[in-house]
């Protein structure tokens, strides 16, 4: 179901991704339970990077014609989608979509090895985003 802007609705984007819509709403609503601090550091580290970032609202369309996918979290990081599913039409079938070629690609795996060198200490630049716990 479509809104009257055109973009689905929650409950169709959590289908596509796997998710709850109570997931989706979070993370729409800007809830606290969706970490702020990593989205906002891989955005800036894109940045850094000279990538062009866009957040916001997108269509079904635009997921499944897009060239990379990633999911970041705090405990995943950074994790290259490759391939989605869409079972949000009742009735019919689940369908499958590859992502790009099927693999990595090289946006997502440049972000993933800075997020990684940044989280272990080998990105001097990113250190104030560090607790250090002594040992």
């Amino acid at each position: 179901m479509m809104s009257k802007k055109g973009y689905h609705t929650i409950r169709d984007i959590a289908q596509i991704a796997g998710v709850t819509p109570g997931t989706i709403s979070r993370a729409l609503n800007d809830s606290p339970l969706v970490n702020k601090d990593t989205k906002e550091r891989i955005l800036q580290i894109a940045e850094d990077l000279g990538m062009q970032t866009e957040v916001g609202p997108m269509t079904k369309d635009d997921l499944f014609d897009a060239d990379e996918i990633m999911f970041t979290g705090t405990a995943v990081e950074v994790v290259p989608i490759i391939r989605i599913a869409d079972g949000s039409v009742p009735g019919n079938p689940e369908k499958e979509y590859m992502v790009g070629d099927g693999l990595p690609g090289p946006v997502t795996k440049q972000l993933r090895s800075t997020y990684l060198e940044t989280v272990n200490g080998k990105q001097p630049r990113y250190d104030g985003w560090l607790t250090y716990v002594n040992e």
